[in-house]
């Protein structure tokens, strides 16, 4: 039993199998430590990032209710903490542990660099078939009611919603 205290000293575990490569280490941690260390940060960092700022572009962008984007909040969470099960069912079967943690990371460096960059979607306005379309909001002086307007060129159309306000 390579792991049971000598004779010589009964509190000093025997450690002459251990790998001479697995000596470097990493504030006194293997190095594949960091690595991983890494990784989990910036996925937090993503994630707390995203979870933040989620529900004010929904409804600030894209003017959803409440309800809507919490449900699409919820909705993203849940995804947040499910796919891992996709994902280590691949690392297990097809990757290996290695090559899923730098998968993984090369995977979300390109997912957030790409969020950079807003495209076509995040102008306030749409295009389809050479036709502007964006939505405006009126606010009524008497009363403080907003009214959403969908603006066609000179068109302006409003938008209703359902009898409980959403």
């Amino acid at each position: 039993m390579p792991d049971t205290p000598t004779a010589d000293n009964p509190r000093e575990p025997d450690i002459t199998h251990v790998n001479p490569a697995a000596e470097a280490t990493w504030f006194g941690h293997p190095r594949q430590l960091a690595r991983l260390f890494t990784t989990e940060m910036w996925e937090r960092f993503g994630y707390y990032g995203m979870r933040a700022l989620l529900t004010l572009y929904l409804t600030q962008h894209f003017l959803f209710g409440d309800r809507a984007a919490t449900g699409l909040y919820g909705g993203y969470t849940a995804l947040v903490y499910l796919t891992p099960l996709i994902g280590g069912y691949l690392a297990d079967q097809y990757l290996g542990s290695k090559r899923a943690v730098k998968f993984g990371a090369i995977l979300m460096a390109a997912g957030y660099f790409i969020l950079c960059f807003g495209g076509q979607t995040a102008k306030p306005y749409a295009m389809i078939d050479n036709q502007r379309y964006e939505v405006s909001i009126a606010k009524d002086a008497a009363t403080g009611a907003e009214t959403r307007y969908v603006v066609d060129g000179a068109t302006k159309l409003a938008i209703k919603g359902n009898d409980d306000g959403t």
